[in-house]
């Protein structure tokens, strides 16, 4: 596995001129290039069907390489009177908390040089428990939102499609800590994977009267109205995991979620796809709840 290789970068942020994101951010940030979860960790992966990952090195899973001057190089574009008008997300390409990243420190690093040179909104994206590494500096952000993925609580599933992350359970827990620190978090039902009546319960006991719940689907999030998760084998990999059909209703299916969480969350705290991604957190109602 590729999973030591450094390169110095001469630009730590990309501008959003389109696509998924850019209705509600301005710049991404990826102090990794590629993944090392594992050629089959996550199979639904959208990435894998980018140029990136189509192109890099190796199978997609199997390596990343560090950006080890992207700290500097994010102090310098911080520094700019505008970039206090920035909204970050990190990562758009990849988990910015890499197996690597327990040594390397790259974004625990780019966190500090945030703490210094505050954005208007920062989105942390993850679904790794080496996050919790980072909490204290998470808590000094009041900009900053933590994302972390939960698809399904159905381990077989999980153990299936997401079995290089931790168990749905110890992803709530998380999620739970971050909560009870004052950091602005959000589950990311994204894709939603075949799951049980007691999913919603699940998550809504989760994020408590704090946290919001973000669902999304493969037709509504990989980018191409479905045309990646068709490429990537997706029907037939959920027709074979027990669930046939499953693929062409998964909307009917994230609907039927998010109907479910209507009444313990509300609208306010139960958001869809793209736009729910883009809704940035009312401080002043976080900090009601805090």
């Amino acid at each position: 596995m590729e999973a030591g290789i450094t390169i110095t970068v001469k630009r730590a942020l990309t501008r959003q001129k389109g696509g998924f994101l850019a209705s509600g951010f301005t710049h991404t940030l990826n102090p990794y290039a590629g993944c090392a979860f594992g050629r089959v960790g996550c199979p639904f992966c959208y990435v894998r069907e980018s140029p990136v990952g189509q192109f890099g090195p190796a199978a997609w899973g199997t390596w990343v390489r560090q950006k080890v001057n992207i700290a500097e190089v994010l102090e310098q574009e911080l520094r700019k009177p505008a970039a206090r008008h920035y909204r970050v997300f990190m990562a758009s390409a990849t988990d910015p908390y890499q197996p690597a990243e327990a040594s390397a420190c790259l974004t625990q690093r780019c966190l500090a040089v945030l703490r210094s040179h505050p954005v208007d909104w920062l989105v942390v994206q993850t679904r790794s428990l080496l996050a919790q590494r980072d909490f204290p500096l998470l808590a000094e952000l009041p900009f900053a939102t933590l994302n972390v993925s939960i698809e399904t609580d159905l381990l077989d599933v999980h153990r299936r499609f997401t079995r290089s992350s931790a168990s749905p359970e110890r992803r709530m827990t998380l999620v739970r800590l971050a909560l009870s620190l004052g950091i602005c978090t959000q589950i990311t039902v994204s894709p939603l994977l075949p799951s049980s009546s007691n999913f919603a319960e699940m998550l809504a006991h989760t994020v408590g009267e704090k946290g919001r719940v973000i669902v999304d689907t493969f037709l509504d999030g990989d980018g191409s109205g479905g045309q990646r998760s068709a490429r990537l084998g997706m029907d037939a990999l959920l027709a074979d995991a027990g669930f046939p059909g499953w693929f062409a209703r998964c909307r009917e299916q994230a609907h039927e979620l998010r109907q479910r969480l209507l009444p313990w969350l509300g609208p306010e705290r139960v958001l869809w796809s793209a736009e729910g991604f883009s809704m940035q957190p009312d401080p002043v109602s976080v900090k009601q709840t805090l």
